[in-house]
């Protein structure tokens, strides 16, 4: 539930309304985990689509993903993209969607896999006047891309409706994707556009130490006055009784009660509300008359707190972990053994996959879902999906805490073997054809948690080469560099294949100093490509990894051994 979130809510409803006037801006809500960021987001989404603004606003809202999200690029702006298509097409405007998509984003269109429904079904429209096929990453730049998306954005809102865009998560996002919103944020200032963007303030710090991009885009969003920023803080004691008073109505649980929970939770909305789910089920409460009161009291004295009565016994979670397990203690074991496995999945889950490790039908585990869904209230379906084997449903965990809380109560062995399980089932489902960089990373991702460190490098090899393809150089490298880092971890089976996975995944780290403009390094991955070539007795290799090194010679230096050196890769 929402409470004291007044001032914040008319913040939002403010730019909503300056955006429909004309007046584009970006938005972003930061806090910690837990602080309401997400409840404030769906009662200001709750608000713009019963608003009575004509044209109707479209609003679409995208996930960053703890998986997949720092080496998937664009991964927030793809999911927009396609929702506002499928959203569209249902109301019958696919012809229109695929001449403004040809005339306007035609670049875009190559990076969306299509896997089936609707957005499939209308690619087979644009596909007719896409003919001249994917394009190379040489003939798109990123900033073309960058271009596209704004124009796509501005020819939607001025011919459709204002558009209000929610990202949620971006402390999971990649660069380019906190590239393209600095972008959009000054862009869109003449547009009724509304971007706004939600992000944990505790993982802004990247292990490496370095400045996560958010920080930045914050000071220059504020600094160039393209939006605001909204830090949620904790709620006080007042806050606390009024989340108390909703869900306990009328109570005479007292004044003290609530100083005690305001303390304890430290003004955390979603452990107050989980820890008077936990007193609930603990039988802490009865009704006298029409009031509930509390089997116990609280009071303080010379050491703190004081419980009295049935309470004493209680055992207090110091934190918000705690007190979801303390919850899930009343879940039967079949179904708690079905949320652990579910969890290895992440935050979001698919039934397929999930009957697949299991070794269940997915209709009798459909029933089980819906059942734990409306009784406990800890997971939610998210939507149907197609896919390569049929129809399946997207379930996910009401908060990342709770598949947190079940991930960990897996033992190494289980997680690993679920794991593997997972990578199966989703190679099973999938089509491998399509350019799909969130797919690569997904299976590279459960094949590196179950050990299988050479399959996972070669998955995350192929994610590099999708983010060639979208002209991503930061998530590029990282996911190339990460292949290395699964080679080096390996057993290897047949060490010919996994030289052949190094070039591939050096191939990668090469155009991204390229890119980078970073000739030293550029120049040391050259040299190792050269090696392995010389290792594996290839003459293609050896061609390909000299004509690099000519352009690297040529762009730095501009001498005659850059021809020499092409000449010989080109005869090779």
């Amino acid at each position: 539930m929402l409470v004291n979130r007044d001032a914040e809510l008319a913040t939002l409803h403010h730019s909503f309304k300056q955006a429909c006037d004309g007046h584009g801006s970006v938005l972003l809500v930061a806090g910690e985990m837990g602080v309401g960021k997400s409840k404030l987001i769906e009662k200001f989404s709750e608000d713009v689509q019963q608003s009575q603004i004509k044209p109707r606003p479209r609003l679409f809202v995208a996930y960053c993903s703890s998986i997949t999200g720092q080496g998937n690029a664009y991964e927030p702006f793809l999911e927009l993209l396609v929702k506002s298509i499928e959203r569209e097409t249902v109301q019958g405007r696919a012809k229109g969607i695929a001449k403004f998509l040809r005339e306007v984003a035609p670049d875009w269109i190559s990076l969306i896999p299509v896997a089936g429904g609707i957005v499939a079904a209308t690619w087979k429209t644009v596909s007719a006047a896409f003919d001249a096929g994917r394009p190379s990453p040489n003939e798109i730049s990123r900033t073309a891309l960058f271009v596209e998306f704004r124009d796509y954005l501005i020819w939607f809102s001025k011919n459709v409706g204002p558009m209000v865009l929610i990202l949620e998560d971006l402390h999971w996002s990649d660069k380019s994707s906190v590239d393209l919103f600095y972008y959009l944020a000054q862009n869109i200032i003449h547009s009724p556009i509304l971007i706004l963007g939600t992000y944990q303030i505790p993982l802004l710090e990247a292990e490496s130490g370095r400045q996560h991009p958010l920080a930045t885009l914050r000071i220059e969003v504020l600094a160039r006055q393209l939006g605001q920023y909204l830090e949620l803080k904790p709620l006080n004691e007042a806050a606390i009784g009024q989340i108390v008073e909703k869900r306990f109505p009328n109570n005479a649980f007292g004044d003290s009660f609530v100083r005690w929970l305001s303390e304890l939770s430290g003004g955390n909305p979603l452990f107050v509300e989980a820890f008077l789910e936990y007193l609930q089920a603990e039988g802490c409460f009865q009704i006298q008359g029409d009031r509930p009161v509390l089997l116990g009291g609280i009071e303080t004295g010379p050491l703190g707190w004081q419980l009295i009565g049935s309470l004493k016994q209680l055992r207090i979670p110091p934190t918000i972990t705690a007190v979801l397990e303390e919850r899930l203690r009343k879940i039967s074991a079949e179904h708690e053994s079905l949320l652990r496995c579910a969890s290895v999945q992440g935050e979001k889950f698919i039934t397929f996959v999930l009957a697949h490790s299991l070794g269940r039908s997915e209709t009798d585990l459909s029933d089980d879902l819906r059942n734990l869904s409306n009784r406990y209230l800890l997971i939610q379906k998210l939507s149907e999906m197609p896919t390569k084997v049929g129809i399946t449903e997207l379930y996910d965990f009401i908060h990342r805490l709770v598949q947190q809380t079940f991930y960990r109560q897996l033992s190494s062995s289980e997680r690993q073997k679920y794991h593997h399980s997972v990578a199966a089932a989703l190679l099973e489902m999938s089509d491998l054809s399509q350019q799909d960089t969130a797919l690569m990373l997904q299976i590279s991702y459960h094949l590196e948690q179950a050990g299988e460190y050479e399959m996972a490098a070669h998955f995350a090899v192929r994610a590099a080469e999708c983010a060639y393809y979208a002209w991503a150089a930061s998530e590029e490298i990282i996911s190339a560099r990460r292949a290395l880092d699964l080679l080096d971890r390996s057993s290897v089976s047949d060490a010919d294949v996994a030289d052949r996975l190094r070039f591939r995944a050096l191939a990668r780290i090469e155009h991204a100093c390229d890119n980078f403009g970073q000739p030293e390094e550029q120049r040391v991955t050259v040299e190792q490509m050269l090696l392995i070539a010389d290792r594996l007795h290839s003459q293609t290799l050896r061609g390909d990894a000299l004509l690099k090194k000519a352009w690297l010679h040529h762009s730095r230096f501009g001498n005659e051994e850059a021809t020499v050196i092409a000449q010989e890769a080109v005869a090779l």
